[in-house]
């Protein structure tokens, strides 16, 4: 290891000794780094270091594959390479020799040059003011405590028709699947932040397109306050997509952040009925709490994957919000549903719409994630 070159040591730069660092140490998995991240954190924090936190699996695969355009944190930098140094000392021959006080004077001249060589300056973070234009809302009783950003519960909460005519599109933030060509055109509600474009990271991006606001709050309540049940929730929806692989990664992490007994029954059961279940319930839950934009998230996954009562509440849902053409459809379909025909086809499912708007909603690639077509997970 050398001293970054002055004014010349980039994100990039740091990466690349980031990766060489992990081979040095013998390249361990990124869940051995994960696993073992937290008794350093754990130290750092009685040092002092107040933000010093275990790893996520997420966030540690986006900064090794650069991912992320902004540098890391010092202390998440600093967790990451200790971690190393540690897995290191327990293989003869992989210790680099540094006492621990060089490598952290070390790491801390590439960190502060990577911030020296920034020109402009890192940008300030793409998320929302956090004060809500209108004043915050206080939820009704009853309502979940959520994994969001408080001061915007206003701006999920649907309690009157009156409340959701008053929105600029469809509940749900739904969108066709990743990939179609409509897909960039079809964002539907509350999906974006009020930022600049090419502000957020891949996986932010991908979650607000696909979630809406709500996937957003998942990743930041995931990420930032490492809530296993944010980390529970993205997998689960990403599993009722077809994106396998990578809701599996999330559900081990929820359960390495609180043995969350959910995500174990999803990956332990190996069954997609379970999984289906699981965000009927969820959309209950937001139901009952009021937030409507949620529920339609979670009920239009179970709904699309042959769950009865989903469908039901999503055409109610749609006739409370106006929308009596996409009711309709969700009504069809859930008759399809109990004369047991559950290959209809996607096209005929709405997706989203205005509910000033009479005309069809833009619909599913009908190659891409059918009804019934959730794969099974082993």
């Amino acid at each position: 290891m050398s001293d970054p070159p002055a004014g010349q040591y980039t994100l990039d730069h740091l990466i690349q000794d980031m990766q060489e660092l992990r081979r040095a140490s013998g390249q361990p998995s990124m869940r051995t780094v994960v696993r073992d991240s937290a008794r350093v954190a754990d130290a750092y924090s009685r040092q002092g270091y107040k933000d010093a936190a275990q790893l996520s699996l997420t966030a540690l695969a986006d900064t090794l594959a650069g991912r992320r355009k902004n540098p890391p944190r010092w202390s998440w930098l600093i967790v990451y390479v200790q971690t190393c140094r540690e897995i290191a000392r327990r293989s003869p021959g992989l210790h680099d020799g540094m006492s621990d006080e060089e490598a952290v004077a070390l790491w801390r001249k590439r960190h502060d040059a990577v911030h020296a060589a920034e020109d402009p300056p890192p940008k300030a973070s793409p998320r929302w003011s956090p004060r809500p234009p209108n004043g915050s809302a206080v939820p009704p009783p009853g309502a979940p405590a959520g994994t969001g950003r408080e001061g915007h519960a206003q701006d999920r909460l649907i309690t009157r028709p009156d409340d959701a005519r008053r929105r600029s599109g469809p509940p749900g933030g739904s969108s066709p699947p990743p990939g179609t060509a409509t897909s960039a055109q079809w964002i539907g509600f509350e999906t974006r932040p009020p930022s600049a474009a090419g502000t957020m990271t891949l996986t932010q991006e991908r979650l607000a397109t696909a979630y809406g606001a709500h996937g957003l709050d998942l990743l930041d309540a995931a990420e930032t306050r490492r809530e296993p049940d944010a980390s529970y929730r993205i997998g689960l929806l990403l599993i009722l997509d077809g994106h396998r692989h990578e809701g599996l990664a999330w559900l081990m992490q929820a359960e390495y952040d609180g043995r969350h007994p959910l995500a174990t029954g999803i990956i332990e059961l190996d069954t997609p009925a379970a999984a289906i279940e699981q965000a009927f319930a969820l959309g209950e839950f937001s139901a009952t709490g009021h937030d409507l934009i949620t529920a339609t998230v979670y009920y239009r996954r179970a709904a699309k994957h042959g769950h009865l009562s989903a469908a039901y509440r999503l055409a109610e849902i749609y006739d409370l919000f106006g929308d009596h053409t996409a009711a309709k459809r969700w009504r069809a379909w859930a008759s399809e549903l109990e004369r047991g025909r559950t290959t209809l086809s996607a096209e005929r499912l709405p997706l989203s719409s205005s509910p000033a708007e009479v005309t069809p909603a833009p619909i599913d690639d009908p190659s891409s994630t059918p009804p019934g077509g959730l794969p099974v997970l082993g």
